[in-house]
């Protein structure tokens, strides 16, 4: 397998594209998309950057686990004392 992911940002959102070997037909390449939409509402935009980082992380294989003394975790983080 390639380790490679194509990301585009879309008007409403962010593509994944990726290919990935065949398990069935040697040397065959299957194309893979995924789209990430942003849905109405507040905080849409970071929402949407959260699950393609999610995502992205499951791609390369880190994945969250509790057995795992650490873990990376993407959150979004609200402040309560903006200027």
């Amino acid at each position: 397998m390639t380790w490679q992911v194509k990301i585009t940002r879309a008007d409403n959102g962010y593509v994944m594209e990726w290919e990935e070997e065949s398990e069935s037909e040697e040397g065959k390449l299957i194309k893979h998309q995924l789209v990430i939409s942003e849905e109405d509402g507040e905080d849409n935009e970071l929402k949407s950057m959260k699950q393609l980082l999610i995502e992205i992380k499951g791609f390369f294989g880190v994945n969250y686990s509790k057995h795992n003394k650490k873990n990376l975790v993407i959150n979004i983080e609200e402040k309560d004392n903006i200027l």
